[in-house]
């Protein structure tokens, strides 16, 4: 209830002070069913980059990390593959990273033909 109520309080301040509601939120999606398709199995385990001191897992539920490569010593391309398709546009794809000390690096996710990721 104070959730509805803080909500509602807030778009009460916005239009008392003139401001537009902006946010339409996500039209309904049309569930496709996919138990009859196969399953596109992957490997569990981890990446390891031992000359950065770096590691990607997808060693837990709901990971979904299907191969990396890297390119430099900071950036590392992804392949993301869905477990079967058509796939919605939520996130389906989940992975771990850490490193042995502090470190910025770049990450470019890659899909199969006619996937995309939604943020």
């Amino acid at each position: 209830m104070k959730k509805i109520f803080v909500l509602l309080s807030l778009l009460a301040i916005a239009n008392l002070f003139g401001q537009e509601q902006r946010f339409q939120g996500q039209p309904p999606v049309n569930a496709v069913p996919t138990d009859s398709k196969p399953v596109q199995k992957q490997w569990k385990g981890q990446f390891a980059f031992p000359d950065q001191g770096i590691t990607f897992s997808n060693e837990f539920d709901g990971a979904r990390l299907n191969g990396l490569v890297q390119n430099n010593d900071s950036t590392y391309t992804l392949l993301i593959t869905s477990e079967n398709t058509p796939i919605n546009t939520s996130p389906w794809y989940a992975f771990k990273v850490w490193g042995k000390r502090p470190m910025t690096i770049d990450v470019w996710l890659t899909y199969q033909a006619d996937n995309k990721h939604r943020y």
